[in-house]
């Protein structure tokens, strides 16, 4: 026996409309049900990163005081390709490697 589902297209609700329909629904669950949505979104309310967002001002700073500098088609080629023979000579670190070392940061 096999399940099927149906996908049921809407037309995009705004966030208001959402939140009163989510609101709606909300009020016909059981306590469980209510339980298991109090949970995850208070989950994902503590570990969601918190967003800033940098002004003009900000990210020209950033970009001052950068040691870079723009690069031609050559260049990056070059760079991609001493990158890659960088990794075949064994010349990285792994990702639990990194994790361990911003552990000491």
């Amino acid at each position: 026996m096999s399940t099927t589902l149906i996908y049921k297209k809407t037309n995009p609700m705004s966030t208001a409309e959402l939140r009163s329909k989510i609101d709606g629904f909300l009020n016909q669950v059981d306590d469980n049900f209510l339980k298991v949505v109090h949970a995850m979104l208070e989950t994902y309310v503590e570990e969601k990163p918190k967003e800033e967002e940098l002004t003009d001002e900000q990210i020209g700073a950033i970009v001052a005081a950068s040691d870079h500098k723009p690069m031609t088609k050559a260049e990056l080629i070059s760079e991609i390709e001493e990158g890659n023979a960088q990794i075949d000579r064994g010349e990285f670190i792994t990702i639990d490697e990194l994790e361990k070392e911003m552990e000491q940061w």
